[in-house]
């Protein structure tokens, strides 16, 4: 049986109707279920189980209408922490009824969720990720060149993709797109961890409650 812990906003219908997943996977993915454990009001938390491979068809399929997100286990721990409401034995009673293994500590998994909202609203700083992308390549190109380390072979491999590159990026493409990247990182990355590093320090819930992760 395989098992995801996720987290997802149910769909709008009507002008005041809502249309929650277990409904949808009942009537499109019977195979798979879906078990809701908490919700902060908006967003619904739970796990998708199945023993086939409609498991990948609703991972897939339910990404945009019902803004499905995958938590890894201290991620979806963290978020019980946060939003269930339970104090920490109920909520240790409830992880345990559905076999969901025990983190070291709440603080360790609220901070995991923590940080995993934080990732979110520092990916959607940058513009588009494929041109970072591609200037990965050019940075590559204009800060490693040849490595005198490989042996003939794995020399002549190097040098084939690097002349590959070349025809694609020039020394000025690359120098412009680390200067282009530089000026990104320069104004999102310092929030990031200043606010990771606060994350880390906070020695209760509720310092990490009054954490402001949009600034």
């Amino acid at each position: 049986m395989a098992r995801f812990y996720i987290e997802y906003t149910p769909a709008r219908r009507g002008l005041t109707g809502r249309e929650y997943l277990g409904q949808s996977l009942d009537e499109t993915f019977p195979d798979v279920s879906f078990t809701g454990l908490f919700s902060n009001g908006l967003i619904e938390f739970g796990y998708v189980e199945a023993e086939s491979e409609q498991m990948c068809n609703v991972l897939n399929f339910y990404e945009n209408s019902f803004s499905i997100k995958r938590l890894f286990t201290d991620e979806f721990r963290g978020a019980g922490v946060l939003y269930s409401n339970l104090d920490s034995t109920a909520l240790a009673d409830l992880f345990l009824e559905h076999d969901i293994t025990a983190g070291d500590s709440d603080l360790d998994d609220a901070k995991a969720y923590k940080t995993k909202m934080l990732k979110e609203v520092t990916k959607k700083r940058f513009n588009d990720y494929n041109d970072l992308v591609a200037n990965i390549s050019k940075e590559i190109l204009l800060l490693e060149e040849y490595k005198d380390t490989l042996d003939a072979g794995q020399t002549t491999r190097l040098e084939n993709a690097l002349t590959s590159l070349k025809g694609i990026y020039d020394a000025e493409t690359c120098l412009q797109a680390l200067e282009e990247d530089v000026t990104k990182i320069a104004v999102s990355m310092p929030q990031y961890y200043s606010t990771k590093t606060s994350i880390n320090n906070a020695t209760s819930i509720e310092d990490l409650n009054l954490i402001e992760l949009v600034a």
